[in-house]
């Protein structure tokens, strides 16, 4: 049963009212004693009390929950992101209600089950195309990824080019010089190819990238279809840069499947070090995005606009960078 108030009074011989006070920061307002309200609150600690959200509600205060939109659910590349999420959350007692869309298929309906609650403030998990201003919320709200269109910054993302060369280099440091960039139908996986393309270039090397290959399919399926096309079309490629592990591990599974030597023949490399990514045979070279950090400064931010962190801590920058795992595929 849940610990109430009124248990609380009983406990200690006291009134609810000055339970309630105590506990809601409004007990010194008018003259009671700081070892009372000490008392008291050591008593809520040591019974397990728990506010009821309801009660803050009817209150008019503020419930610490917030609303999180996860831009596609399908993705594990959100597992990492959700965990550092639930870590923050437990840290700073906010209470998270969670939705999403499947593929980053926007549909309103998806999102409509936040207006069920009192939100305080949003979180928005990944990359367009869902604009704040398409959230049934007005609520202060930050996004973790690239905001869409021409929305303006509102939060905090990876920085792709500099991870892009980061691949590019190494690659090249390699002996690779016939390069493909594969990717799915997702905007996020074009403007990597194009970050790949711009860091040869850029380093005089554009000769390096063969080609970039797209595919409709999703992320499941795509790195097959892709390492599949790679064969039937093999020009000379000694090195594959996929769009994010889940293709990369797709493409490697094509290619050895065929027979082909990973990393002797082709060089291969992820971007997201999913957990999957240190178990593969061979373990896969990828980019790790700073997790930790980039929700940290994303859940700062908010409770800085919420009015509820540190009003003086400094606003960290909005581009995190990533850093290059080299393993065994590269």
């Amino acid at each position: 049963m849940p610990v109430t108030q009124q248990r609380i009074a009983d406990e200690l011989g006291v009134s609810v009212s000055l339970v309630s006070r105590a506990l809601g920061g409004r007990a010194a307002a008018i003259g009671v004693p700081a070892p009372t309200i000490e008392r008291i609150q050591q008593a809520a600690r040591r019974m397990g009390y728990v506010p009821s959200a309801a009660a803050r509600t009817l209150r008019g205060a503020a419930t610490r929950t917030l609303g999180v939109v996860v831009m596609d659910l399908t993705d594990p590349f959100f597992g990492p992101v959700l965990g550092a999420l639930h870590g923050l959350a437990h840290r700073y007692d906010y209470s998270l209600v969670l939705v999403g869309f499947e593929r980053r298929r926007i549909r309103a309906e998806d999102v409509r089950p936040l207006t069920k609650h009192r939100i305080d403030g949003l979180l928005i998990l990944g990359s367009g195309p869902y604009p704040l201003a398409d959230t049934p919320l007005r609520a202060p709200a930050v996004r973790v990824g690239l905001a869409a269109g021409a929305e303006p910054a509102t939060g905090f993302w990876v920085d792709e080019a500099a991870a892009m060369r980061s691949v590019a280099e190494h690659l090249w440091r390699l002996g690779r010089r016939r390069m493909v960039y594969v990717g799915g139908p997702d905007a996020t996986h074009r403007r990597r190819g194009e970050e790949l393309r711009r860091a040869l270039a850029a380093a005089g090397r554009s000769d390096g990238l063969r080609r970039l290959l797209f595919t409709e399919e999703p992320a499941a399926t795509a790195g097959l279809e892709l390492g599949r096309r790679l064969l039937r079309n093999p020009d000379g490629v000694d090195a594959v840069v996929a769009a994010n592990d889940l293709i990369a591990l797709g493409v490697l599974r094509a290619l050895t499947a065929a027979g082909r030597d990973i990393p002797g023949e082709i060089a291969l490399t992820g971007f997201d070090d999913l957990p999957l990514a240190a178990l593969t045979t061979p373990a896969l070279t990828t980019v790790r995005p700073p997790y930790e950090s980039l929700m940290t400064a994303a859940f700062d931010r908010l409770r800085r606009d919420l009015g509820q962190g540190a009003a003086a801590s400094p606003v960290a920058p909005p581009r995190f960078v990533a850093r290059l795992i080299a393993r065994e595929s590269a």
